[in-house]
């Protein structure tokens, strides 16, 4: 049998190999792998989802825009008139807690002849100046109410047009107050609460020819007025609210 011999150089370099090993008694590193291992590898950081934006709400679900201001004020067939006053215009209240009158500086420039009298101005039903008028004092307080047309009625149904019997039907508790002179076209009849008071004016034949004859014995016009106030007749006077005198 032939023994195979190994190159001189490749022999030197195994014994000293392990002439080494013996010496430590370690057994030389193996050759590191090539391939990193798994733990080694960075984690590829989760996406985020983008959250879905919120749906807009259907029609029925926003709250509708305010409508123009005019929408809010009342039907005036809705209001009755009180011994504290008509709606939001309460007696012995500041008349601008209220949307249902409006200031006008120079109602009165004409009468006056002033145009530039601060004394001109006068508060105005949004209504026409046919349906109510208002007396307010220099401090601003709503003093009385007058009304001048039908669909403004009491709480017992009383307005414009209602007969004596209809009045006294309704309001009971109403008394007639004394006459003021011999002349009084009216017959004034008063219901007073607790802070203020109903006044009616009802035609009366003091004057014949005056009034025609469908109108006598029936409610020209009422007011609610503080207690004590415009408890007479005023018809045929200057005496309104809101006239310029």
């Amino acid at each position: 049998m032939h023994r195979r011999s190994l190159p001189p150089l490749l022999f030197a370099v195994t014994a000293t190999t392990l002439l080494l090993s013996a010496c430590t008694g370690q057994s030389p590193d193996p050759t590191p792998s090539s391939t990193p291992s798994t733990s080694s590898t960075p984690s590829t950081s989760p996406t985020l989802s983008t959250p879905s934006a919120s749906p807009t709400p259907a029609a029925s679900d926003q709250t509708p825009a305010p409508g123009p201001s005019g929408e809010s004020r009342p039907d005036l067939a809705d209001v009755r008139l009180t011994t504290e006053g008509l709606g939001s215009l309460r007696i012995g209240q500041p008349v601008t807690a209220s949307g249902m009158v409006e200031y006008d500086p120079d109602f009165c420039d004409a009468e006056s002849g002033n145009p530039d009298d601060p004394a001109n101005g006068r508060w105005l039903s949004v209504y026409g100046d046919d349906t109510f008028g208002v007396a307010v004092t220099e401090a601003g307080v709503l003093g009385s109410i007058g009304v001048r047309q039908a669909d403004i009625r009491t709480p017992g149904g009383i307005g414009v047009g209602s007969t004596v019997d209809e009045l006294r039907a309704a309001h009971p508790d109403a008394v007639v107050s004394p006459p003021s002179n011999d002349v009084a076209l009216t017959d004034v009849w008063v219901l007073r609460g607790a802070t203020g008071q109903l006044v009616f004016e009802v035609a009366n034949d003091s004057q014949p020819g005056y009034f025609p004859p469908e109108e006598l014995g029936t409610v020209v016009t009422l007011r609610s007025s503080s207690l004590g106030v415009g408890d007479q007749s005023r018809w045929g006077t200057d005496l309104t609210e809101g006239g310029c005198l």
